[in-house]
């Protein structure tokens, strides 16, 4: 896709005509945010793992079926730490995303910001066909 390879050359600081040019300062301190966001995803991908893991875990399915009445609540729980982690991810995102952008100048943030919108609303576009075609 042609908008993917224009973010990747961006990225890796690649002159394309489209994107303005990374500084080497720049792409050290992306580089840097990389890193800790990575680690980040990590810890959350642990928590979601460990959560998902709860719910078939035999001494929470056996404890759901002898106390039937407390089931809900147990279920409450978990849905409420499960929608924790996902609150941490979205909080992951746009903490790296305004990262990003103060690490640019204003002319780079904003061809940023433009190919990662035509990004997702072609992978949405994408989403779209692909279950068309499959509920047909």
């Amino acid at each position: 896709m042609e908008i993917e390879s224009h973010l990747t050359e961006f990225l890796q600081g690649i002159k394309t005509g489209e994107f303005h040019g990374l500084t080497t300062a720049q792409m050290t301190v992306i580089d840097k945010l990389q890193t800790k966001t990575i680690q980040e995803e990590r810890k959350l991908c642990s928590k979601l793992a460990s959560l998902q893991e709860d719910i078939v875990d035999q001494p929470l399915a056996s404890k759901m079926m002898k106390d039937h009445e407390n089931a809900d609540e147990d279920f409450d729980k978990h849905s409420h730490n499960m929608a924790t982690v996902m609150e941490e991810a979205d909080k992951l995102r746009m903490k790296t995303l305004k990262q990003i952008v103060s690490i640019l100048i204003p002319a780079q943030a904003v061809e940023y910001l433009a190919a990662a919108k035509k990004i997702r609303l072609s992978l949405k576009q994408w989403g779209k066909k692909r279950d068309h075609e499959h509920n047909n």
